[in-house]
């Protein structure tokens, strides 16, 4: 599984160097949103990351994709993939609502309803995105994040951003928080990373520290 992230990383980097010496043809000039792409390798487990935004053609409607991988070092801990994908109407240009699904490691495909709420420029971003899971005793779950840049020189930025996600059934069932501090170029941002996991009734807690590479592609 390691090797199969280091891949998918691998083959980000090359799709964002093949962008750059793309030419922009008149008559296509077309927004399109960037990707972005996060590997961290920590002292527990290795984590990627990747969210694709896209609206379609000149509608409101979007597609929306979050895909998650979680490789642990550990013999025998059990690895974890998370997939969510959502088709958003924009009912302004800040929020949405849409109609899904979930899928990981330990549950099957199962239908969703999801609004979000996003906020960004050119110094910082906000999200926040509740999703219902469409099943008797569904989870509910809720997303956060808020990102933040800063100019240090005309080559450096100071880079924050911090991600908070919580699932509920009828108890606890898992919650994540997710920190990062570094520096920022045109090449994408890097330093050092805190993954925070609560797992089950009791939020059980499991470290994953390290440090973090991500990158629009």
């Amino acid at each position: 599984m390691n090797r199969v992230l280091l891949i998918l990383f691998l083959i980000s980097l090359s799709f964002k160097c093949i962008s750059q010496n793309d030419t922009l043809i008149e008559d296509e000039k077309a927004y399109k949103p960037p990707v972005p792409v996060e590997l961290m390798i920590g002292n527990e487990a290795l984590y990627f990351k990747m969210v694709v935004t896209k609206p379609i053609y000149n509608s409101k409607f979007k597609f929306y994709n979050l895909m998650n991988f979680t490789s642990n070092f550990i013999d025998g801990t059990a690895s974890n993939i998370f997939n969510q994908t959502v088709l958003f109407y924009d009912l302004s240009t800040k929020f949405s609502v849409g109609f899904g699904s979930n899928y990981s490691s330990f549950s099957s495909l199962k239908p969703v309803v999801s609004a979000l709420y996003s906020d960004f420029n050119a110094k910082r971003g906000f999200i926040i995105q509740p999703t219902l899971v469409l099943e008797k005793k569904g989870a509910k779950e809720l997303f956060s994040m808020y990102e933040f840049s800063y100019v240090l020189n005309p080559k450096f930025k100071g880079y924050f951003r911090f991600d908070a996600f919580t699932s509920w059934e009828e108890q606890h069932d898992f919650s994540y928080l997710n920190g990062r501090v570094g520096v920022g170029t045109r090449f994408g941002n890097f330093g050092p990373a805190l993954n925070i996991s609560f797992v089950g009734k009791g939020a059980l807690k499991y470290y994953n520290i390290g440090a973090f590479y991500n990158i629009l592609i």
